[in-house]
């Protein structure tokens, strides 16, 4: 025979265990967030950027791409343009210079433009330079 005290306390045991149950799942949530390794800023796969973009700039410097075309990075040395080495930016390879492909020549070969910098100074000097030529 069935008696209320244990209908009664059939029904708390499984609230209690309902409730226990959900509290794990909690506890397991937080856990998984506190315990995940830390990774670093990051943008979501497949999501648009630049396929130019530089994460780290390089202090006292201004950035510029060359590209590999007919005495372009010939021209650039000349004024004072030095290659970056991939660390100044934060790249992980064994490249010394830091590269990306751009297009292709007329040949057909593969045309790659090269990241270069110069001191701040330097170019805002030719820049302004530039804009007395222009006026």
């Amino acid at each position: 025979m069935v008696t209320r005290k244990k209908v009664v306390a059939t029904k708390v045991e499984k609230e209690v265990d309902a409730l226990g149950s959900k509290i794990a799942e909690v506890t397991e949530v937080v856990r998984a967030e506190v315990d995940r390794p830390q990774r670093k800023s990051r943008q979501p796969f497949g999501s648009p950027r630049s396929k130019l973009s530089v994460s780290r700039l390089i202090p006292g410097y201004h950035l510029h791409w060359v590209n590999d075309l007919a005495g372009r990075i010939h021209d650039a040395e000349d004024n004072d343009y030095e290659f970056v080495n991939p660390k100044e930016v934060g790249f992980d390879t064994k490249e010394s210079k830091v590269k990306r492909l751009v297009g292709a020549n007329e040949d057909g070969s593969a045309l790659y433009a090269y990241l270069m910098k110069i001191r701040q100074e330097w170019y805002e000097e030719d820049q302004e330079r530039g804009s007395a030529l222009q006026n």
